[in-house]
This record gives structure tokens, sequence and C-alpha cells, in this order.
């Protein structure tokens, strides 16, 4: 399969935040988000604010208003807000954390399907994939090729539960809201060529994306909300301003050639996603120290 020709590398950038409302916003989120609000705001362009909450077990209004007010104390801000029903997967056996699916259900006959309902089975629908090679070039991780069977095989479109999944929400948001532009982590890097095969499906263009190198813990462990001293709100008890979290991820990607304090918006003029630096992130064990040295 031949790289999608419809997807939008020049033109105007509508990008957005999607954070999910499961918890406080740490430093990795603050990396991406702004990395995309940059991304966006540097090109003249929107950006939109989504909250994914497809999680009614750990989602929490009170999350959703922490989350508005982290993204608000460094300066950030958005074109359009909106609620939605997406929620980002994370790591298990896919490199993105979405499950292989072995294909259990995948040729069941009507009978074997009558059993499993009248044991009370509730199906999940899938979109059935064949060994296809999607082409695509990512702005940070290069040109990328990947076989559906290697990002997990038949993918969710709707959960057991009735709840529409991850893929094939976050692409028809996407859609309806006009996004170009795809700004996240590289550990969501094998969504994109099922999200790339659903947007060919519904006929719809493809937006450019760019996976960010993650932000690591001082083990090399990746940011989780179970990360608690490393929350944004945490580090404002703290008495860490956001001018230092800004500064001081503005120096890691390479931005600044010092860790020194700095409002973002005198980071958008000359930002350019590409020049990012492309290894991850590994904060120093002393990362609370460092910040409020900075400020």
């Amino acid at each position: 399969m031949q790289p999608d020709t419809t997807q939008r590398v020049r033109g105007f950038v509508r990008g957005r935040l999607a954070p999910s409302p499961t918890g406080r916003m740490h430093l990795g989120n603050a990396w991406a988000f702004l990395l995309a609000w940059l991304s966006a705001r540097a090109a003249g362009g929107e950006v939109v604010l989504r909250l994914e909450d497809i999680d009614p077990e750990r989602s929490r209004p009170e999350f959703a208003a922490e989350l508005l007010r982290d993204l608000r104390w460094p300066g950030l801000d958005w074109d359009e807000e909106l609620r939605t029903l997406a929620s980002a997967p994370h790591a298990q056996l896919v490199d993105d954390g979405s499950p292989v699916y072995p294909g259990t259900c995948r040729d069941l006959g009507p009978e074997q399907r009558e059993n499993l309902l009248r044991q009370g089975r509730r199906p999940c629908l899938r979109l059935r994939c064949e060994d296809l090679a999607v082409v695509f070039s990512d702005l940070l991780a290069g040109p990328q090729t990947m076989s559906l069977t290697d990002c997990g095989g038949d993918f969710a479109l709707r959960r057991s539960d009735g709840v529409f999944a991850y893929q094939l929400a976050v692409v028809l948001d996407d859609i309806a809201m006009g996004v170009t532009q795809v700004v996240r982590g590289d550990d969501i890097l094998a969504s994109t060529p099922r999200q790339i095969f659903l947007y060919r499906l519904l006929g719809a263009p493809i937006p450019q994306y760019a996976h960010l190198p993650l932000v690591l813990d001082h083990e090399g462990e990746r940011l989780a909300k179970r990360h608690n001293s490393l929350t944004v709100a945490a580090l404002c008890v703290a008495g860490v301003s956001a001018q230092a979290i800004t500064g001081y991820l503005a120096w890691r990607g390479g931005l600044q050639d010092a860790p020194r304090p700095v409002d973002p918006h005198s980071l958008v003029a000359g930002f350019d996603i590409c020049s990012i630096r492309r290894e991850s992130v590994r904060l120093p064990a002393d990362i609370m120290g460092v910040l409020a040295r900075l400020g």
C-alpha cells in the first residue's frame, strides 16, 4: 500500500489537546501538550481542547477541572472545547498498548455465535483486517511501514459494553473537528496505521502525525498517573513556577540552550516540531529540586 497523498503536510493547522480526566496532569502530559500547542500556534493555526473520558470507572469531574486549571496555568489556551468518548490505550502487548487479537471469534459460525449469546456473552464489534502494510511519514519518527497484523490484527470498533472504542472514536472526533495535525507520545505510534486505515475507509483526509519521545522517570519508566510527586499540581504546591516547568521542558526538547524559566508564548516564533530532540527525556532523580531552583 502506497503512502496516502491526502496527508496534510501544508496549509492550515488545526491541532488538539486531548487529556483524559482520569488523574492529574504530570510532566509527561505537560511535555506533550506544550509541544502540540506550540506546533499549532507557530503555524498560525487553531487548538481544540477535547476531554477523552471513555473510562467511567476512573473519570472524575474534579480531574477534568484540574486539567483545565493545569493547562491554563502556564498560559496554554485553545479556540474550542469539546467532550468526547475517546480514551487512549496504554502499553500491554502491542507497542501502543493494545492487546493482540488472536482471532478467537473471527470465524465463528451462526450456531456458535448463538451459543455464546445464550451464555450471556456480549460481542465486541471488530474491524476485520487483512495483513496490509500501511506506509506513512511521521514528522518526528520518520518513514514508517507497519502491517495491521503487527499492530494487533482485527481491532475493536465497539466494546462489548456498547461503548465505541478508542480507534474509531478518535478518528471520528478528529474528522468532525477538522483536526489536521496530531502531536502525541510515541507510545501510541502503533495506533497510527489502524487510524489511517479507518481514515481511508471513511474517505477522509489524513492528518499529519508527530510522535514525541516520552518523558521517563529517573529509572527509565514512562511517567504515568501514579507518579504523584511529578504532577503539575504537586509541583505548584511545592513552589515551582509554571515558567520553570516550561523552561526545563523546552531545554530538554532543544528549544533553549539552558534550563531557564520561560513563558510558552515566547517560544512560538520560529518553533518547528521537526527540530525537537528525538531521544527520550529521562528526568533526574532530584527533578523536584532542579525545578525549584529554576523558580
